[in-house]
């Protein structure tokens, strides 16, 4: 009996061992990031959150914080349209705008964001270009910079 107790633990430790050495070997997380540019008049502003190298992603939540100009509206990425037009994903959104100063964005796949190459094979009667590297969630349209004396988002 005793033997059998030192084998199991032996086993155990293994077990445990393995488990967490998974983690180790994951592939990294890709990042966000939000550019901001100016319209050609000055008034307005355009925030648009990309995905870098995100394969994987399911879902999100990005709240952006402003001040000193208002919230137009948020427009769906070019990238994430797109994937509306493979056979077995698709992208879904919602904006939430009643607090002065925030917009929370949510999103989710109905798969999940996949590499380009499977996107391309996955199209629903031609092939689907979709550039995965520089993944456009979302463009933030905000009015008002131009008679703004400063702003922030």
């Amino acid at each position: 009996m005793k033997l059998a107790k030192k084998v199991l633990a032996v086993v155990m430790a293994l077990g445990l061992i393995a488990v967490m050495s998974a983690m180790a070997f994951a592939a990294n997380a890709g990042s966000y990031s939000l550019d901001v540019t100016k319209s050609e008049d000055g008034d307005t502003l355009y925030a648009t959150l990309y995905a870098h190298d995100y394969i994987g992603l399911a879902s999100g939540t990005v709240t952006v914080t402003y001040s000193g100009v208002k919230f137009d509206h948020a427009s769906t990425g070019a990238q994430a349209k797109a994937v509306n037009d493979s056979l077995d994903n698709s992208f879904t959104a919602d904006v939430n705008n009643t607090q002065a100063g925030k917009v929370i964005y949510g999103f989710y796949f109905k798969e999940n964001l996949w590499d380009a190459s499977t996107f391309y094979e996955n199209g629903d009667g031609a092939p689907l270009v979709i550039d995965t590297d520089n993944f456009d969630i979302v463009t933030f349209t905000f009015k008002g910079a131009k008679d703004a004396a400063s702003y922030e988002i």
